[in-house]
Order: C-alpha cells, then structure tokens, then sequence
C-alpha cells in the first residue's frame, strides 16, 4: 500500500499529460468522444501500471527482496543525537516566529 501511495502523484501527471495530448489533437470534441478517450486513457494506465509494479518487483527482487521486510533492531538514541534533536526543534520554532502574528 505504501509503494501504491507513493505512485498516485506519478499516475496522476501520467494521466493529465494523456488527457492533454488528446485535447491538443482535438480528439475531446464532444461528451460522446470524450467518454470514449478517458476510457481509453483509464485503460492504457492500467497497463503502464501493471507493467511498472512488474518493473518495480522485479528490481526488488534484484536488491533481494524476499517477500517479506527484513526485521531490524529499533535504533539506540545517544545524548548526542537528542541534543541535536532539541536544537533543531529550536531553530525551527525560532524560523517560524517572524510568521507568527
């Protein structure tokens, strides 16, 4: 789900371009013809999609994917890095004061 999540903002551009380049050949002229272009639209992303999450899985099984994540020791925190923490928080809270009225 969380790779899916990742890819609607690429689909969504993929889908605006489609719909541009059919508007631009003149091939939405009517409501009749525009159904019909935005099924074909619908259709033909579905096939990049399927073939992109191919892609996609066959890279991942490159990198040595297994079919499950790997599980990994939760991260020990030093005093180092939660003082470099605080004073990041700072200084963001500091930036944002100018905009605070």
């Amino acid at each position: 789900m969380a790779s899916m999540y990742r890819y609607i903002g690429v689909l969504a551009r993929e889908f605006a371009t489609m719909r541009q380049a059919a508007l631009s050949r003149n091939l939405m002229v009517n409501v009749t013809t525009t159904r019909l272009i935005t099924g074909n639209i619908i259709g033909s992303l579905f096939i990049r999609t399927y073939e992109r999450g191919n892609l996609i899985y066959q890279a991942m099984l490159a990198r040595g994917y297994q079919g499950s994540s790997s599980k990994t020791t939760p991260p020990i925190y030093k005093k180092q890095d939660k003082l470099a923490f605080v004073i990041m928080v700072i200084i963001v809270f500091l930036g944002q004061l100018p905009y605070l009225h």
